[in-house]
């Protein structure tokens, strides 16, 4: 942006502040004016990028000067609709309908979603928290044709946002990112994330510029990415009928399951009827494609199985809508692999008499292991935490497969693309994602989860500091564009 034109754009703001004074805006609560050394805060929610890429960005010079970025535990599945749920829910993002857009309603007994017919219609309450999101089918078929111009797209939208209304916070959502990942694979995600981390080093010079004040950047992702060609995991309905169950549309007669599939996705869910649960989830655990089951065996007391390994995982709240407290009972097989850490835990005192330890203790103990965190997180896909209509069973699947349409390959190969990488899984790959800001005193220390993590910025969401902002919205401002 050339100099004349910030000028312009800091006189203009800096009138709309003086007319705002004392007045309240229709965008939220006016605030009482920030000192010029208090920052503005802008998230960028980086949909589906991993850890990995993140410190690859690193090492080839992005975000110098920030701190190291973080993991950010997924949910599980660890996909867009239930992670940004959590996410967001300090924002007031309500539970989504269901794990994916297409899902199975229990009310209606069927399938509902998945169509371009409604779209619109289906979008969940964690898109309403953003600022910038795409909101259109239209913007869909951009975002999965040309991924890359989509994102900056999406980026440049909210730099506008920034100098065109008087936001404290502004949360943009570049969803187009992960649809770059999995049909371009690491290394156009990589080149994106350097290009990002440069528009966003001129952004921060621009703002204080026009506005006199420091901008805060908060970077994020939802959930990981693996980094293999995907194949569809095969046999799965076959491994269900053969222990007895009927795989169906409507759930009608004893041994019915609907298994309802949306794009491809390295996890599952499975609705049947309690009293099937356990066959259910046994079947899919001899699948050879399949990792590890769960369903809930009673109040409290859940299954997790994997191959002919199950353990026993009983869990309880405190107080209420407090966090679990949970136990680990892995004396018939041990398929999370947290034996090591279920006997440090009892080493150090933290086990109450009866076994049970804190949700905080066992995020602390898992967060780096093969399952991050993956008790609370499998509790959660149970118990309805973040969707509405959840499942029965569900399972993860083995590292580079994928369960779903068939047709999510043909329309990977119609637009050029590879397919090389999917998420939802409970394992590491599929659920770090990452945590980033240029602020020390907000970056965690070792890790944080989905829900925690934008969490500090709660009481930020609606203050306004201008009425009208300094232009408009719609205006050709795009103050980083190239």
């Amino acid at each position: 942006m050339q100099l004349e034109r910030l000028t312009h754009v800091k006189i203009a703001l800096t009138i709309a502040l003086i007319a705002a004074a004392g007045t309240a805006s229709s965008a939220g609560p006016t605030c009482s004016p920030a000192d010029a050394s208090t920052p503005r805060t802008l998230v960028l929610a980086l949909d589906g990028v991993p850890l990995r890429t993140i410190r690859a960005a690193r090492e080839r010079g992005a975000f110098t000067g920030w701190p190291e970025p973080q993991p950010l535990v997924s949910t599980f599945p660890s996909i867009t609709n239930v992670a940004f749920t959590a996410i967001l829910e300090p924002f007031g993002a309500t539970p989504a309908g269901g794990y994916e857009v297409q899902h199975f309603d229990r009310e209606k007994n069927e399938i509902v979603g998945g169509t371009p017919f409604g779209y619109h219609e289906r979008l969940y309450a964690w898109r309403d928290a953003f600022d910038v999101t795409s909101r259109t089918f239209k913007s869909k078929i951009k975002t999965y044709t040309q991924p890359r111009d989509a994102a900056l797209d999406e980026f440049e939208e909210a730099a506008e946002l920034l100098f065109t209304s008087g936001q404290e916070l502004v949360l943009a959502h570049i969803g187009a990112v992960d649809a770059l990942i999995h049909l371009r694979g690491d290394d156009a995600s990589l080149k994106l994330v350097l290009e990002l981390d440069r528009r966003v080093r001129l952004l921060k010079h621009e703002h204080l510029i026009a506005t006199g004040r420091p901008l805060r950047v908060v970077l994020l992702s939802d959930h990981g990415n693996n980094a293999m060609k995907i194949h569809k995991a095969e046999g799965l309905r076959k491994s269900l009928r053969k222990g007895g169950l009927r795989v169906v549309e409507h759930l009608e007669a004893p041994g019915d399951v609907v298994a309802p599939t949306f794009g491809l996705v390295s996890y599952g869910a499975l609705i049947t009827f309690a009293e099937n649960a356990a066959t259910a989830g046994a079947a899919l655990a001899s699948n050879r494609f399949v990792d590890l089951t769960a369903w809930l065996s009673g109040p409290g007391e859940m299954v997790v199985m994997s191959g002919t390994d199950r353990a026993v995982v009983r869990f309880r709240q405190d107080a209420p809508r407090g966090d679990w407290s949970i136990t680990y009972d892995a004396s018939a097989g041990d398929p999370l692999g947290y034996r090591p850490q279920l006997e440090d835990l009892a080493a150090r005192g933290r086990l109450s008499p009866d076994g049970f330890a804190s949700a905080d203790d066992w995020f602390r103990a898992t967060a780096a292991s093969h399952y991050p965190d993956g008790l609370r997180r499998l509790i959660q896909s149970l118990t309805g935490t973040w969707v509405e209509n959840y499942a029965t069973v569900v399972f993860s699947l083995r590292d580079g497969y994928g369960w779903g349409w068939t047709a999510a390959h043909v329309s990977s190969k119609l637009s050029g693309g590879k397919l090389e990488g999917t998420h939802g899984a409970l394992d590491a790959v599929a659920s770090l994602g990452f945590f980033l800001t240029d602020d020390p005193e907000l970056q965690p220390s070792f890790a944080v989860r989905s829900d925690q993590a934008l969490a500090p910025f709660a009481g930020a969401r609606d203050c306004v500091l201008a009425v009208g902002g300094a232009g408009d919205p719609h205006g050709s401002h795009h103050p980083t564009g190239m």
